[in-house]
């Protein structure tokens, strides 16, 4: 009994050994913004699609060639780039450093949790969008 118990702890070990060598993808966003069809329209003019700029690791997200200049109480941002595809909601997600330089004090959400966090300006080539609500410090999450 005690020789099979050793094997298969043995054997057991072998295998996450063996697992631990497989490298696993990670990828990073600081910041970007998901849009509604109706604010990315607003934002980019009403002919404007969506161009793929890359496939992200998430199936069925994207990082598209649009990026917006994001407007605070204190300061901008220049070149957040939109993901898609569109959302129910728009939605800045960033980090705390852009939100001190921003002025804003937005909270740790999951995406898509909106409810009691602060509005900002969306700036594009064709026009702007201001948020009542939409700016988040993304909770930390592996896709």
């Amino acid at each position: 009994m005690e020789e099979g118990l050793t094997k298969e702890i043995v054997e057991e070990l072998k295998l996450r050994a063996e697992r631990s060598k497989t490298p696993v993808p990670v990828g990073v966003s600081n910041r970007h913004v998901h849009f509604t069809k109706e604010d990315f329209k607003a934002v980019f003019g009403a002919e404007a699609e969506p161009v793929l700029f890359r496939q992200l690791r998430q199936p069925g997200f994207f990082a598209c060639d649009e990026m917006v200049v994001v407007e605070g109480p204190k300061g901008a941002l220049k070149n957040v780039r939109m993901i898609g595809p569109y959302r129910t909601y728009t939605q800045i997600e960033i980090s705390l450093g852009d939100a001190r330089a921003l002025g804003v004090e937005p909270p740790i959400r999951d995406s898509g949790k909106l409810d009691n966090t602060p509005g900002i300006k969306i700036t594009g080539p064709k026009g702007s969008v201001t948020l009542k609500k939409g700016v988040i410090l993304s909770k930390r999450h592996i896709h």
